[in-house]
């Protein structure tokens, strides 16, 4: 009972291959990596400066670290409005105009 069963089942899914089809009707085609991702849609929102002198020579490295900082902004235990406060005053400090601009759009999500 078993090899009727399994020949049935064989015969069943290889018949597309057997009649010369490279699939069965109705399934969904598989796209290359690359061509997948070309169709996917993203934003290319403005990157911090150290990240676009990083991308080069640390490219996973720089990734990895985007992500962390998209963390500690929307997970931060201070909340939103008093992390965004703490991180305008601290790129202020340095200098950073990314960091500020990047703050005050926390802050306005925040309020």
């Amino acid at each position: 009972m078993r090899w009727a069963l399994l020949i049935v089942l064989f015969i069943v899914v290889a018949r597309p291959a057997i009649a010369g089809q490279d699939k069965p009707p109705g399934h969904f085609r598989s796209f290359e990596n690359d061509e997948a991702w070309a169709k996917l849609p993203r934003d290319n929102p403005p990157l911090p400066p150290w990240a676009k002198m990083l991308v080069g020579p640390l490219p996973k490295t720089t990734a990895k670290m985007l992500e962390l900082d998209y963390f500690h902004r929307t997970n931060n235990p201070l909340g939103a409005e008093l992390s965004a406060l703490l991180r305008w005053y601290a790129a202020d400090a340095l200098g950073s105009d990314f960091g500020k601009a990047t703050a005050e759009a926390d802050l306005r999500a925040a309020c």
